[in-house]
């Protein structure tokens, strides 16, 4: 179940925040970097729940993924990425 649920986090989000949002914010503000930076705040915004430090984790991630939509040109390695990240993220410790 832990697995379905990285692999749902990893795609939506990604499809969300780098396939849509990023993109979005750089056509409203006419610049890649701002659009990349914007996406990752709300990113890291929407986690607030996990708590100050964890947004600020999360905000830098998002900038990493959202790098990487840049350098690629795709949202497929990022997802991933997200969704391997996620899995190890939760997975329990022996």
């Amino acid at each position: 179940v832990w697995i379905l649920l990285s692999t749902s986090a990893g795609i939506c989000e990604e499809f969300v925040f780098r396939g849509y949002l990023q993109r979005q914010c750089a056509a409203l503000t006419r610049s890649a970097t701002a659009g990349l930076l914007l996406q990752a705040v709300a990113f890291g915004v929407m986690h607030g729940y996990q708590g100050w430090k964890k947004v600020v984790t999360i905000t830098v991630l998002g900038v990493l993924y959202g790098l990487m939509v840049q350098w690629r040109r795709t949202i497929l390695p990022g997802m991933a990425s997200h969704i391997i990240a996620d899995i190890i993220s939760g997975w329990p410790n022996p």
